[in-house]
């Protein structure tokens, strides 16, 4: 059983869930009782003052003892154990142990891998002793954390409780004190960490010029089988390979994203990545050229087997642009940004992993790289939208000058007639046009 708190901050779940599992430690013989918080700075700063706070007036016969070493408090009177690790940064492991009786997930809302923790990790050990994990976080940063599929999960089941700060107890006044000092009651701060709300947070999002209007099916005009195509490629390994379809609607003046390929990093050969995007532009190009692939430059070999091998050449999208103040990722993120922000870019509502990454994607604490996150994984999708918007040939205009014109109702100058790459073939060569007799 999974039980789950939705609490805003400033509302002691961290001490609740300390005395949760103190009392069972004490009530249960050689109960075994994993407490996982996100870091290990967490757990020092944090849950072992907790723990000391609770105990320090309990009789001497009941008062645990805590082994620094092994990073647990062992409770001489029944020989019950509280271990406590920080799972963050691959550290989940640490937990791996023999059969307990209740699990104890502080600030699970911000675990990096919360389901990998929880499935693999604390799950099996109840299994035989029927026991729970008791889960307590405030919202995640981005709504695609898995800690608000455990909510739904819980609500289901019943096991599931809100607590906003209104609830805390706190007078009027501090409330107040606490929502300007969040930003104020539109602030994703005020609404994430005090109403409880998962949205994302304004400060981290990758793109936060995304709007859901900007997610609509766009009739294709008769200008359509003169527009450019493309196809935008971030490859990965631990991460997904995301392959973006899309042409560019020069009436319009946007980007039309109509179709996206996505595979797992591990599971992905250059043979299945080619077959794949074979099939998929014959469904969505019907036999016509693609313009310009464009893909990361992190794997040279990959393009250069998918070119030489499978005769589809992605052309690797140049990192440029360092300044001072600024990364080449923030450089080419802002780029992107403009270009939504002025509403030149739309994604058909089928893309479902092209529109997830533009909406939920957020950056790292640090702001150094995109996070990971479960549905979403390094928000690749972002980063193809990234590559590919860079090289997007915005300038020249592919419809004919000469559509819909003819010579039965118009009169045209000869000089429109003419192939032009003819011409400059004749001018290299220094052919003559000859004048008729």
């Amino acid at each position: 059983m999974l039980c789950v708190d939705n609490c805003a901050r400033q509302l002691g779940k961290s001490f609740r869930l300390c005395a949760r599992a103190i009392g069972a430690a004490i009530s249960i013989s050689e109960a075994i009782i994993p407490f996982a918080a996100p870091t290990l700075k967490m757990i020092r700063n944090i849950t072992i003052p907790i723990f000391r706070e609770i105990c320090q007036d309990a009789p001497a016969d009941v008062r645990p003892i805590f082994i620094k070493s092994e990073g647990k408090f062992v409770f001489p009177h029944n020989n019950s154990e509280i271990v406590l690790a920080g799972v963050n940064n691959d550290h989940a492991d640490d937990l791996r142990g023999r059969k307990a009786h209740l699990a104890i997930i502080d600030e699970g809302g911000f675990i990096d891998d919360l389901e990998y923790l929880i499935e693999d990790i604390i799950s099996p050990q109840l299994l035989t002793t029927n026991g729970k994990i008791i889960m307590a976080s405030s919202p995640s940063r981005t709504p695609a954390h898995p800690f608000k599929k455990y909510c739904a999960q819980a609500l289901r089941e019943g096991c599931y409780s809100e607590y906003d700060i209104y609830q805390a107890g706190y007078s009027q006044e501090t409330i107040e004190r606490f929502k300007k000092k969040a930003g104020g009651e539109n602030s994703t701060t005020w609404k994430r960490e005090y109403l409880c709300q998962f949205v994302v947070d304004e400060n981290y999002a990758i793109i936060p010029e995304w709007r859901a209007e900007y997610e609509k099916a766009i009739p294709r005009d008769d200008y359509f089988r003169f527009y450019h195509l493309y196809e935008f490629m971030d490859m990965g390994v631990k991460d997904k390979t995301v392959v973006i379809f899309a042409y560019y609607d020069f009436l319009n003046a946007r980007l039309v994203i109509i179709g996206e390929l996505v595979m797992n990093g591990p599971q992905m050969t250059t043979e299945k990545l080619a077959a794949a995007i074979k099939v998929k532009e014959n469904t969505l190009w019907a036999g016509r050229k693609v313009h310009r692939r464009i893909a990361d430059n992190n794997n040279p070999l990959l393009l250069q087997d998918l070119g030489s091998l499978h005769k589809i050449y992605f052309q690797p999208t140049q990192k440029d642009g360092k300044t001072e103040k600024t990364t080449i990722l923030e450089a080419m993120v802002n780029e992107l940004r403009i270009q939504v922000g002025a509403g030149r870019i739309v994604v058909d509502p089928s893309c479902i992993e092209t529109i997830g990454c533009l909406k939920f994607g957020i950056w790292n604490e640090h702001r150094t790289t995109f996070e990971r996150v479960e549905e979403f994984g390094h928000f690749d999708a972002v980063a193809a939208l990234i590559y590919g918007n860079r090289d997007i040939d915005r300038h020249t205009n592919p419809i004919p000058a000469n559509l819909n014109i003819s010579l039965n109702t118009h009169y045209i100058t000869p000089s429109v007639l003419r192939d032009p790459t003819v011409e400059s073939v004749k001018k290299m060569l220094n052919i003559k046009r000859r004048r008729r007799e």
